[in-house]
Protein backbone atom coordinates (compact mmCIF):
# COMPACT_ATOMS: atom_id res chain seq x y z
CA UNK A 1 0.00 0.00 0.00
CA UNK A 2 2.71 2.21 0.93
CA UNK A 3 5.72 2.07 -1.34
CA UNK A 4 8.34 3.79 1.87
CA UNK A 5 7.88 5.28 4.85
CA UNK A 6 7.52 8.98 3.16
CA UNK A 7 4.57 7.89 1.31
CA UNK A 8 3.01 6.48 4.79
CA UNK A 9 3.82 9.96 6.62
CA UNK A 10 2.34 11.45 3.59
CA UNK A 11 -0.72 9.68 3.43
CA UNK A 12 -0.83 10.22 7.89
CA UNK A 13 -0.71 13.86 7.13
CA UNK A 14 -3.10 14.36 4.58
CA UNK A 15 -5.38 12.22 6.76
CA UNK A 16 -4.53 14.66 9.90
CA UNK A 17 -5.29 17.57 8.00
CA UNK A 18 -8.48 16.58 6.69
CA UNK A 19 -8.05 16.70 2.53
CA UNK A 20 -7.30 13.08 2.34
CA UNK A 21 -8.92 12.23 -0.94
CA UNK A 22 -12.11 10.28 -0.06
CA UNK A 23 -11.61 7.42 -2.66
CA UNK A 24 -8.59 7.33 -0.53
CA UNK A 25 -10.46 6.14 2.46
CA UNK A 26 -10.67 2.30 1.80
CA UNK A 27 -10.80 0.00 4.81
CA UNK A 28 -7.21 -0.75 4.31
CA UNK A 29 -6.71 2.81 4.98
CA UNK A 30 -8.56 2.87 8.00
CA UNK A 31 -6.02 -0.24 9.30
CA UNK A 32 -2.97 1.83 8.07
CA UNK A 33 -4.01 5.04 10.17
CA UNK A 34 -5.47 3.36 13.19
CA UNK A 35 -1.93 1.47 13.26
CA UNK A 36 0.20 4.55 13.09
CA UNK A 37 -1.93 6.75 14.38
CA UNK A 38 -2.55 4.75 17.78
CA UNK A 39 1.43 4.06 18.29
CA UNK A 40 1.44 0.90 17.68
CA UNK A 41 4.43 0.84 15.09
CA UNK A 42 6.69 2.55 18.16
CA UNK A 43 5.69 -0.56 20.19
CA UNK A 44 6.78 -3.81 19.32
CA UNK A 45 4.45 -5.52 17.21
CA UNK A 46 5.07 -9.35 16.77
CA UNK A 47 8.67 -8.19 16.35
CA UNK A 48 8.42 -5.45 13.93
CA UNK A 49 9.32 -2.11 15.54
CA UNK A 50 9.80 -0.61 12.14
CA UNK A 51 6.44 1.10 11.48
CA UNK A 52 6.19 1.00 8.17
CA UNK A 53 6.21 -2.76 8.30
CA UNK A 54 3.91 -2.70 10.87
CA UNK A 55 1.70 -0.63 9.38
CA UNK A 56 1.83 -2.77 6.03
CA UNK A 57 1.69 -6.25 8.11
CA UNK A 58 -1.70 -4.95 9.90
CA UNK A 59 -3.14 -3.78 6.44
CA UNK A 60 -2.13 -7.18 5.30
CA UNK A 61 -3.94 -9.22 7.68
CA UNK A 62 -6.99 -6.79 8.29
CA UNK A 63 -6.91 -4.50 5.24
CA UNK A 64 -9.70 -6.73 3.45
CA UNK A 65 -11.63 -8.01 6.45
CA UNK A 66 -14.11 -5.01 6.89
CA UNK A 67 -16.78 -7.58 8.50
CA UNK A 68 -14.61 -8.57 11.42
CA UNK A 69 -15.80 -7.34 13.61
CA UNK A 70 -19.10 -9.12 13.39
CA UNK A 71 -17.66 -12.30 15.09
CA UNK A 72 -17.48 -10.25 18.03
CA UNK A 73 -20.04 -8.06 18.68
CA UNK A 74 -24.02 -7.93 17.62
CA UNK A 75 -25.81 -6.01 15.22
CA UNK A 76 -27.39 -4.27 18.38
CA UNK A 77 -23.72 -3.60 19.99
CA UNK A 78 -22.20 -2.28 16.35
CA UNK A 79 -25.92 0.37 16.19
CA UNK A 80 -25.31 1.50 19.90
CA UNK A 81 -24.69 4.97 20.25
CA UNK A 82 -22.73 4.13 23.65
CA UNK A 83 -20.63 1.44 21.89
CA UNK A 84 -19.54 4.26 19.07
CA UNK A 85 -18.60 6.15 21.97
CA UNK A 86 -16.60 4.34 24.39
CA UNK A 87 -15.27 0.65 24.30
CA UNK A 88 -17.34 -2.12 25.12
CA UNK A 89 -16.30 -5.32 25.36
CA UNK A 90 -17.56 -8.33 22.79
CA UNK A 91 -20.35 -9.36 23.21
CA UNK A 92 -20.14 -12.74 20.84
CA UNK A 93 -17.55 -14.51 22.79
Amino acid sequence: MFANIEALENFIAQWEAGVLPKAQWTHAAHVAVGTFWAGIPTREVEGIEDPLAAVRQAVERYGDQRRLHERYYSFDVVKSVHARRSWMAPDLL
